[in-house]
């Protein structure tokens, strides 16, 4: 009998603490604030390239990176002129500036904010509060 209670006693305090959370620290709540701030802008600028694309409905995230810096880089598929699909770049840099692959200043910001570069893969997110699909890199 006294097992039985302390074993109900035990279940109880475990499912507690899985409802039971602390809250998050002031570092880690800064750093939830910058993610969600980056999303944001960088789901703005995927709605702007999508905008910007041939066939709208056919634009396809691959890949989102988030830099250190805040850049943003990204890889996408859109239908071309003749039906086949596109593989371009854009990157949204930190102060402002977005280019894609077929504009002029493009290659000079690529170099500078994403090429050779890692960062946070934010795919899902950017694609999800920006309501486009993603589809794989083949990277």
């Amino acid at each position: 009998m006294v097992i039985g209670v302390f074993f109900v006693i035990g279940m109880a305090v475990s499912i507690i603490q899985k409802f039971v959370t602390k809250p998050p620290t002031p570092a880690e709540q800064k750093q939830q604030n910058k993610t969600a701030i980056n999303v944001t802008l960088a789901a703005e600028g995927a709605k702007r390239l999508q905008k910007a694309m041939r066939n709208p409905d056919s634009f396809k995230l691959s890949q989102v990176l988030i830099m250190d810096d805040d850049a943003v880089c990204y890889e996408y598929r859109a239908q071309n002129g003749f039906g086949g699909m596109n593989v371009g770049r854009a990157v949204l840099a930190p102060d402002g500036q977005f280019a894609a692959s077929e504009t002029p200043k493009f290659r000079a910001l690529w170099k500078k904010e994403c090429a050779q570069k890692t960062g946070l893969d934010r795919t899902s997110a950017v694609g999800t509060v920006a309501d486009i699909p993603t589809t794989p890199s083949d990277k």
